[in-house]
């Protein structure tokens, strides 16, 4: 017995709570939507990070909107322009060069791309070879992949290629279109093709790109962690503006007047478009409306160079996102989940609500605090929504246990009443015409001295437990116990047009069920046990009585007094049911002889009243 008592304490029941929640949560993430949800949360944590620290040195030339109106001259022309920025960022001491600019090869017959043409493409493909640290766009379509004019791939092409001559600048959307992940590595043929900032983070380091037996991709012999769709995600240096940039006008002002570029110096220089008009714009973690109101900066979307920028930073540095093994998020859903159910089975729900709210905030700061100081990964839906269930559940069941313990000290009815209508709690009370209904037990006293305490008990147990649900059963109200006795309320709080004729039919239903109980009666020590029953019909308060901190729903008047009165004058008329002649006025003749309700009232002097009551008894067969 003493185990089983325990298993069913509250702070066991909470253990028990707390780790179905946590299962629970666990599998509601597995949800894509779910799985959706955390990568906004993600998008917060950069929001509120802001700008990380890299030691990356990199350094974009963009062809903005006033280097495109200063050139004057569509892209597809620039080849010569090109040639000259790649030249000199190579003479300026840049380690890498990469091209975000793709001028596709089934433009090669244009004649403004021949030799000697305004847009001469041969004058980059020999810059190409001649510096020797340049990575090409390519761009993966559902056929194959779009390579430059080839012109430009005079090295690519050439038997001393690297895997780092070309790089494939398609990015990859989340569900949402935002991005967050990029693949690093793609095949043509046999040859393998590197993402532009992988091909760049290689070439920077005098290597080259492999992949190793898990497809996983590896420069200089240390592996890149990638996930099982073999994307890399970024952690992004900051929102846009972030990286050092420069006009493409101004670095080929400084080329044709040989100025110098320090900035330039052990850079790698990514050559791309930011002009708006060009449409190479994209959504980043820090786009996303969630984390507008958190950000430091202003938002926005973020060019394609920039983006190629951001992960060539995530690769340099390697500033990984990933999760810790020790923070895996099912053992600390199940700890947390023991915890929480615990502790909020043993608080009141007001103090569990702050627990579960500081729950909320305090992991919210951890995974934040994780994230902009080690890059960790810390994932946050699971565990915001294991807060929420518990709190819900226990507060669900508290409430449930609550409301079926008023239903048993109370009655049911008046449970369901209140639930409706809250407002019928508020203080005051309003006037309605109600049947009140006394009933108590004849000789009770005496029996009370004859028996023991756990005899009484037995017997009044017994007896309530058969004319409570005979007064239920017709809408009646149980107002309150009284030793023996018992009050109820026919027409409060829930209106009943037929008050009367029900109370009048569960007194008679009372006394049954008394006289067919006698077997019962006599095993309990009480074999001639009878019942009085009195009922009275007329207007009284009801409502909500008491004090501010301890109220009880019951009826108070005239009414009530006299109903009590009507019942305690069962014993001198030898009768067990007495109703007033208001009562049994509301009655009809059918109702009435159905009953036994006798036809001529007696007048009665009751004790406490000045004048008589006309009072009807009824002959219960």
């Amino acid at each position: 017995m003493a185990a089983f008592a325990r298993l069913r304490s509250p702070a066991l029941r909470g253990v028990w709570i707390g780790l179905a929640c946590a299962l629970v949560a666990w599998l509601a993430v597995q949800l894509s939507l779910l799985r959706g949800l955390e990568d906004w949360m993600l998008d917060g944590c950069f929001a509120l990070r802001g700008k990380r620290s890299t030691n990356s040195h990199i350094v974009i030339v963009a062809l903005d909107e006033p280097s495109l109106a200063e050139l004057i001259k569509p892209r597809t022309s620039l080849s010569p322009e090109l040639a000259q920025v790649v030249r000199y960022a190579r003479a300026q001491g840049a380690t890498a060069i990469g091209i975000d600019v793709l001028i596709p090869a089934d433009r090669a017959k244009l004649a403004d791309l021949q030799q000697g043409g305004e847009g001469d493409a041969l004058t980059l493909g020999q810059a190409v070879v001649q510096t020797g640290n340049v990575t090409l766009p390519v761009w993966k379509l559902d056929q194959g992949w779009l390579r430059p004019v080839p012109d430009w791939l005079l090295k690519a092409e050439s038997p001393d290629a690297e895997t780092a001559d070309l790089g494939f600048v398609n990015f990859q959307e989340d569900g949402d279109q935002f991005l967050r992940r990029q693949l690093l590595l793609g095949k043509d043929g046999d040859r393998l093709l590197p993402q532009l900032a992988l091909a760049l983070y290689a070439r920077s380091r005098g290597q080259d790109v492999e992949i190793d037996e898990r497809g996983r991709p590896v420069v200089g012999g240390a592996v890149i962690p990638v996930d099982d769709e073999g994307l890399l995600r970024i952690n992004y240096v900051g929102p846009r503006g972030s990286f050092e940039t420069l006009s493409f006008a101004e670095v080929l002002k400084a080329a044709k007047n040989r100025e110098k570029l320090p900035l330039l110096n052990g850079a790698v220089v990514l050559i791309g478009v930011t002009a708006r008009d060009q449409q190479d714009y994209h959504s980043t973690p820090y786009a996303n409306n969630y984390t507008r109101w958190l950000a430091t900066a202003p938002p926005g979307r973020m060019p394609g160079v920039e983006i190629h920028a951001n992960i060539l930073a995530t690769l340099a540095d390697r500033a990984w996102i990933h999760t810790p093994l020790g923070l895996s998020t099912l053992p600390w859903l199940l700890l947390l989940g023991v915890l929480l159910g615990h502790v909020l089975s043993r608080v009141s729900l007001e103090r569990g609500f702050v627990i579960a709210v500081v729950h909320h905030f305090a992991w919210k700061g951890i995974a934040l605090a994780g994230f902009a100081w080690f890059h960790w990964r810390i994932e946050m839906m699971a565990m915001l929504l294991l807060g929420f269930l518990v709190y819900a559940t226990t507060f669900a069941l508290r409430w449930r246990t609550l409301r079926r313990m008023f239903g048993v000290v109370k009655s049911e009815a008046l449970a369901l009443a209140l639930e409706a209508d809250p407002r019928q709690l508020n203080p005051g009370g309003e006037e309605r015409a109600v049947t009140v209904l006394f009933a108590d037990v004849r000789g009770f006293t005496d029996f009370s001295e004859r028996h023991t305490a756990q005899e009484v008990v037995a017997l009044l147990n017994a007896y309530f437990g058969v004319v409570v649900p005979a007064v239920e059963a017709e809408g009646g109200v149980i107002d309150k116990f009284m030793g023996d006795g018992i009050m109820v309320l026919f027409g409060a709080p829930v209106s009943l047009p037929d008050h009367a004729a029900r109370a009048a039919r569960a007194a008679a239903a009372m006394v049954r069920a008394v006289h067919e109980g006698r077997q019962t009666w006599a095993r309990l020590g009480n074999p001639e046990m009878r019942i009085g029953v009195g009922l009275h019909t007329g207007k009284v308060v009801v409502g909500a009585i008491g004090s501010p901190g301890r109220l009880d729903y019951t009826a108070v008047g005239d009414v009530v007094n006299a109903a009590s009165r009507i019942e305690s004058e069962n014993k001198a008329q030898g009768t067990e049911i007495l109703l007033s002649a208001a009562t049994c006025s509301l009655l009809t003749g059918q109702e009435r002889a159905r009953l036994g309700v006798e036809p001529q009232p007696r007048e009665v002097k009751v004790k406490g009243r000045e004048e008589k009551l006309l009072l009807h008894a009824v002959q219960v067969p």
